[in-house]
């Protein structure tokens, strides 16, 4: 390899290690999403938009209807983890369908109404590319971060 080909291939590292991904082209998030997300001021945007690609290794139903999942991001993107993620949820990415199922939790019920998101969930083992609005979520006893209201998931 050149020394031209190094630098850059060194620099194609550094940039996947330092910094979040940056929205693709053509890249995506439904903004009306938002409107279904319970608590919303709780998450504050890190960026509006992004897609990333790991590994599902956790599914818990929520009672405001949402599916709490855990990601292990693939290595181009650890450096979206917070030191919370690492030690309260595995090391691993939550990432949060919406409205999913119907919510039991009496506050929950009125923001997701009769919408329930329309996404293919699948099992856990399972490669996914997941696109949506990257967020810190500061609830009391959380301070991950997450992808949160996710747009789309797609098997790989």
């Amino acid at each position: 390899m050149t020394k031209l080909g190094v630098r850059v291939a060194t620099l194609l590292i550094l940039t996947s290690i330092y910094w979040p991904p940056v929205p693709l082209a053509g890249q995506q998030c439904d903004g009306r999403l938002w409107q279904h997300v319970y608590h919303s001021q709780r998450l504050v945007p890190i960026r509006a938009c992004v897609t990333v690609t790991g590994t599902i290794v956790f599914i818990k139903p929520e009672a405001d209807g949402d599916l709490h999942m855990r990601l292990h991001l693939d290595p181009a993107y650890s450096s979206m983890l917070n030191g919370l993620n690492k030690s309260q949820q595995a090391g691993n990415l939550v990432i949060e369908p919406i409205c999913f199922n119907k919510p039991t939790q009496g506050d929950a019920i009125p923001v997701c109404g009769s919408f329930r998101q329309q996404i293919q969930i699948p099992a856990v083992g399972t490669h996914v590319t997941v696109t949506g609005a990257f967020v810190l979520d500061q609830e009391a006893g959380h301070g991950w971060n997450e992808i949160h209201p996710i747009t789309s998931m797609m098997a790989q």
